[in-house]
């Protein structure tokens, strides 16, 4: 029956109206041609590559003043232009989000969703949720499970995380050069993965972009020639930071400053940036 022509099909799915009717030939054969339309159009629409969600709900992201966990999160909603409420928090503040019941795992950041106290936490799960409603996950299975391979090659280099934002003076240097001794290997694997596509998936940016993308840009600012064996990553890179929405981010944000031995954040003012209450 494929075989058959299109409108021999729509003939049987759709049969002409009875000929006792007196309605005009552009009437009569008014069903079929919508029929046609849909058909036509249909896979356009069950196969779009980044749907997005209908509403975005207000969006309440708890975290430290580092450059960490909920940074891949951050460039998701900066390029998926997603207006959220950053909360920067302090000790004290995170015990009272942990008695408050907002911290389900005791760990930060969570995410607070719209206004009936749901709370979204770990780091991967907030970005995979944040990536689906900015457009930046692929509906193509092959596609979804490239970029979240991505992704989670990324988590598996989570430890240059406290390298730049806690660790100090011998512990540093230590923990640094264990990190890029096995760095090393990971950018061989990740640049053989990308290959020659401009972003891991095929199309994109898409979520797991942005792990890998946190990754490499925290790498690069403790060790600027730790991609010089990788030219397509040192392009992703530059690519990842033309993104629009992101590109603005990067530039705004605050930098990591005093690796090693007095780690924090310094914004564009010159003003050092610390959590408070809540």
């Amino acid at each position: 029956p494929c075989r058959q022509p299109v409108h021999k099909l729509l003939g049987r799915i759709v049969p002409p109206l009875s000929p006792s009717l007196t309605l005009s030939p552009v009437v009569r054969r008014a069903p079929r041609v919508l029929l046609l339309l849909l058909c036509i159009t249909a896979p356009a629409l069950a196969f779009s590559v980044f749907p997005t969600m209908s509403t975005t709900p207000k969006l309440k992201m708890y975290y430290f003043a580092v450059r960490a966990r909920s940074e891949a999160a951050k460039m998701i909603m900066a390029a998926g232009k997603i207006p959220y409420e950053e909360k920067l928090i302090n000790g004290a503040a995170f015990k009272a989000l942990k008695d408050g019941g907002k911290c389900p795992f005791d760990q930060l950041p969570v995410m607070e969703i719209g206004t009936d106290g749901t709370v979204l936490a770990d780091s991967g799960a907030i970005c995979r949720y944040l990536a689906k409603m900015g457009g930046l996950y692929p509906s193509d299975p092959i596609q979804a499970a490239l970029s979240e391979e991505a992704f989670e090659v990324s988590q598996g280099c989570a430890s240059i995380n406290p390298i730049v934002n806690v660790f100090k003076d011998d512990v540093f240097a230590e923990k640094k050069a264990e990190y890029f001794t096995s760095f090393a290997k990971k950018v061989g694997l990740l640049s053989k993965r990308l290959g020659e596509k401009k972003f891991f998936a095929g199309v994109g940016p898409t979520l797991g972009d942005f792990g890998v993308m946190h990754v490499l840009d925290m790498s690069l600012l403790l060790e600027p020639t730790s991609l010089d064996t990788a030219e397509n990553l040192k392009a992703f890179v530059a690519r990842m930071r033309e993104v629009p929405g992101l590109k603005e981010y990067l530039e705004t944000r605050p930098d990591a400053v005093d690796c090693g031995t007095a780690p924090m954040l310094k914004g564009k003012d010159g003003e050092f940036v610390r959590g408070g209450d809540l």
